[in-house]
């Protein structure tokens, strides 16, 4: 899923081609899934909605991984390593707080 969430913008679903992706097999059974669910009339604004929400939940991950990571950091007493996480987590904040 990181190549499709890396993605600046979600491709148009007409050009959407699953096996181009460079994700995990895994990870593209699970689109494939979703995408084959026909609960929903699949369009390129449900696509859009369903990648908007998993960027959010990665930048969620990520910010609790950065917390641990400073955590330990102030442990260590690591003041570079510190500072170089400290101003990521600030850019995953921002990035959190634009998509609300």
């Amino acid at each position: 899923m990181e190549a499709l969430l890396a993605a600046p913008e979600f491709p148009v679903a007409e050009t959407l081609d699953l096996a181009s992706l460079a994700i995990s097999d895994s990870d593209r059974q699970l689109l494939a899934a979703v995408l084959m669910n026909e609960s929903e009339e699949l369009n390129a604004a449900l696509l859009e909605q369903a990648v908007h929400a998993l960027r959010h939940q990665q930048l969620e991950r990520r910010q609790r991984s950065l917390k641990n990571q400073i955590a330990e950091a102030e442990r260590k007493q690591d003041q570079a390593a510190l500072a170089r996480l400290m101003q990521e987590k600030l850019n995953v904040d921002r990035a959190l707080s634009a998509r609300n």
